[in-house]
């Protein structure tokens, strides 16, 4: 999809690299994620109120801060080489119940705040979580984290129905434990499958 936003931020990447011989690839991956479409839509729709709706396959590397905040109309995402989501990114989705992403090592604080009927949360490679990033996912019952390393502040903080952590390494790992989850057992120590399933016993 060409639209003049993003055709002019894809000019701004190429000029970048033009300038810095490729080598700032922070700075133009960072301009080019703006340039990325999102599913079926780009940057453009979702600022001029076509939002996403239903299942929807996103492909770019980092998800901007705020994208998807409250896209009623979303009920699945799975991220396809993403490996970054930002602050507040799917904040209010309230129909929103699953996310898959094969990649994803980081969401960053309130990402997924607010996505009461969130219940099916599979990533794999996820490493760090921001504080209260799935805060009131109300209908959440169990997740497992087998990568988890850093899990901010309240990051579960309102997930009334939260009984099951699944976390891979010991507890003097993390901090700020149950993040919120006051009705949830930590599952310390667990194994997994290869699909990032725990093994119980």
């Amino acid at each position: 999809m060409s639209t003049p936003l993003t055709d002019s931020i894809q000019n701004l990447t190429d000029y970048i690299n033009d300038v810095t011989g490729g080598d700032d690839t922070n700075l133009s991956d960072a301009v080019a994620t703006l340039a990325s479409e999102y599913g079926n839509y780009s940057i453009d729709d979702i600022a001029s109120g076509n939002e996403p709706s239903g299942d929807i396959v996103i492909s770019a590397k980092s998800i901007r801060t705020s994208c998807f905040w409250d896209c009623l109309g979303l009920t699945s995402v799975i991220f396809e080489g993403t490996e970054s989501i930002g602050g507040n990114a799917f904040y209010g989705c309230t129909n929103l119940t699953s996310i898959y992403g094969k990649n994803v090592t980081t969401i960053k604080s309130q990402a997924f705040m607010n996505c009461f009927k969130l219940t099916d949360i599979k990533m794999p490679k996820l490493q760090t979580i921001g504080a209260t990033a799935f805060r009131t996912t109300y209908d959440l019952t169990s997740i497992s984290l087998p990568s988890a390393i850093d899990i901010g502040a309240n990051a579960f903080l309102g997930c009334s129905k939260l009984k099951d952590i699944y976390l891979p390494n010991d507890a003097s790992t993390y901090t700020n434990a149950p993040w919120g989850a006051t009705n949830a057992t930590i599952h310390y120590n667990t194994q997994f499958d290869e699909n990032g399933e725990p093994i119980l016993e």
